[in-house]
């Protein structure tokens, strides 16, 4: 219990001292323009502060809101995941092909394989200067890759 009083001490001597920080801040310009006959000023640039917050506020929930309800809208729903039971497979597969066909029937390939294109088409085409690879030289000249020694 003693490490809890501490840490709710230290929270709450944190947060007086950000909000003294920040009524100082407001006092200090209030006596200044105050002193020098210009409260209206003052008045204006904290409403306009207030109604900027407000705007830019209102313009980010709604943007999350929009996000958050299209993600929702276009999720797909999990009646497509099959449950699998480990100790079964795991007593009925012996050979490497029988898992090969397991991991056929569980995975998504088409779609790893169609990321996986796209991935490599983007990087190509983003790339202004190719190095051309090792097998690429081979295949245009026809001649042996020469090996590099460090």
């Amino acid at each position: 219990m003693p490490r809890t009083g501490i840490a709710v001490a230290v929270i709450v001597i944190l947060a007086g001292l950000i909000i003294l920080g920040l009524t100082s801040s407001f006092l200090v310009d209030w006596a200044w323009f105050s002193a020098v006959g210009y409260l209206d000023v003052f008045w204006t640039i904290l409403g306009g502060k207030a109604a900027l917050f407000l705007v830019v506020f209102a313009g980010s929930a709604v943007l999350l809101w929009v996000n958050g309800f299209l993600a929702h809208r276009f999720a797909r729903r999990r009646g497509h995941v099959h449950r699998v039971d480990f100790e079964q497979i795991a007593a009925g597969v012996q050979t490497l092909p029988e898992l090969l066909g397991l991991m056929g029937q569980r995975l998504p390939w088409r779609l790893l394989i169609e990321n996986r294109l796209v991935t490599d088409a983007d990087h190509d085409q983003h790339s202004e200067t190719r190095r051309p690879r090792d097998h690429d030289r081979s295949a245009t000249t026809g001649q042996p890759v020469p090996v590099r020694r460090s």
